[in-house]
């Protein structure tokens, strides 16, 4: 009987000597397998963090090269705007500057030029009306003193009006100072020209005077 009870304690201290292998083997197992699967994850993780590291490494790169050419692009037209806006404004400064200058010029001489006009008319009629003797001298003294007073008028761009008899009459080159019975043809037409008029450059100095045609009832 107590043989028979030895064998039996003998026998259970072996099974829990095996199932106390087992367990350290099946925990050793479980320590090696988490250990392995949690380096299998980290190394993937790492190397997905390389992969998406070297992506934005050199996609940014570009987009910000890309950034950059827009930028001088645009800078380029706004300076080129820029510049042709400023080219237009001088050039139009000195087409203003130099319009008003002209005219500051015209407007100086305007007043002395408007007390030679009448000598100028005077000379005219003179000519006309003078004949030339024996002695032409006299004659050609007159005609050079003449003509040299037209010649300073054109050198400050004075001028005479074109107005010739038979023209339809405009009132911005010349003032109408009678009307007279004329007949159909010469209805608002200039019938004579009384004294002629003048302009320096677009400016008038002096309207011509005229007389236009009027249709008798």
């Amino acid at each position: 009987m107590n043989e028979s009870n030895m064998e039996t304690n003998e026998a259970n201290l072996h099974i829990d000597k095996d199932i106390d292998n087992a367990i350290e083997i099946d925990e050793t197992t479980a320590e090696t397998i988490s250990h392995n699967t949690e380096e299998s994850a980290t190394g993937d993780k790492e190397s997905f963090v390389d992969k998406m590291k070297s992506r934005f490494k050199t996609a940014p790169k570009a987009d910000l090269e890309t950034e950059k050419i827009e930028a001088l692009i645009e800078e380029k037209n706004e300076l080129n705007d820029r510049f042709v806006r400023l080219f237009a404004e001088f050039d139009n400064f000195k087409k203003r500057t130099a319009k008003e200058r002209i005219d500051l010029i015209y407007s100086a001489s305007s007043d002395v030029i408007k007390q030679l006009l009448p000598i100028n008319d005077d000379f005219e009629r003179a000519v006309k009306t003078l004949e030339p003797t024996e002695d032409k001298r006299p004659f050609e003294g007159f005609l050079l003193i003449q003509s040299k007073l037209k010649t300073l008028l054109e050198a400050n761009s004075v001028k005479e009006i074109n107005i010739n008899k038979g023209d339809d009459y405009n009132p911005d080159f010349a003032e109408a100072i009678t009307q007279i019975d004329a007949g159909v043809e010469l209805q608002g037409k200039v019938v004579d020209i009384v004294t002629k008029g003048y302009q320096q450059g677009d400016k008038i100095v002096r309207f011509a005077k005229v007389v236009i045609g009027n249709t008798s009832e």
